[in-house]
């Protein structure tokens, strides 16, 4: 069995990280900020949060604030935080499923992803981190085709990434939106498999044949 992991909001709290920023940002005297948030998250490029403390910084200039911060220092007094903000109860889970089958495929900016993943200290529990800028349904289907012979199990919190897949791609591929019950559903649908996987290889092993015993 191998386990796809999708990051913000599954294994980290990102919610906590957004309120963080705004935070951090009033006490430098950056605020409204928001709108400024909300217009970076929905054009459509993946969110890097460096770029959008510079973005915010330039425009205060502009209105003739002038603050006086450091960009760089702003970013690691926000991020300092990532450690905290991990899915624990999650973790263990994943723990327990084992680094060699967990993979985290999450959407987003390659550095500002791949920096969170690792502050959070989540890219110790999975075999590979794959960042992508769109969809995740072709890196699903190749995991999928690697472990043909393998249930996969891919949990999300946002339900268009399970509506891209291509199913007749990935015959071997259960999915499990991860909401207020998303990790018990998770444990259950782990646990289904694991029985699954178990019982065909009974099977397998009652077909094959023995052969003569010799004397």
């Amino acid at each position: 069995m191998k386990l796809i992991l999708d990051f913000d909001d599954v294994l980290f709290k990102a919610g906590d990280l957004k309120e963080v920023i705004f935070n951090t940002l009033a006490s430098y005297g950056l605020e409204n900020v928001r709108e400024f948030y909300d217009m970076a998250r929905k054009s459509g490029e993946p969110f890097s949060l460096r770029r959008f403390l510079y973005h915010v910084c330039d425009y205060k200039k502009a209105e003739g604030m002038h603050p006086l911060v450091d960009v760089d220092m702003i970013y690691e007094e926000i991020m300092r935080v990532c450690p905290d903000l991990g899915n624990q109860e999650l973790a263990l889970l994943v723990k327990s499923v084992g680094k060699d089958n967990c993979y985290i495929v999450t959407n987003g900016d390659e550095e500002f992803q791949r920096d969170k993943i690792r502050r959070a200290g989540m890219d110790t529990l999975v075999q590979e981190v794959y960042v992508v800028p769109g969809g995740k349904k072709e890196k699903i289907a190749e995991i999928c085709k690697a472990f043909p012979l393998e249930e996969v199990i891919f949990t999300d919190d946002k339900n268009k990434f399970f509506i891209e897949l291509n199913l007749e791609e990935c015959r071997n591929l259960k999915t499990v939106i991860y909401n207020e019950n998303g990790l018990e559903n998770l444990k259950a649908e782990i646990e289904a498999s694991r029985l699954s996987e178990q019982s065909k290889k009974k099977e397998i092993h009652r077909h094959v044949p023995t052969g003569p015993v010799m004397r």
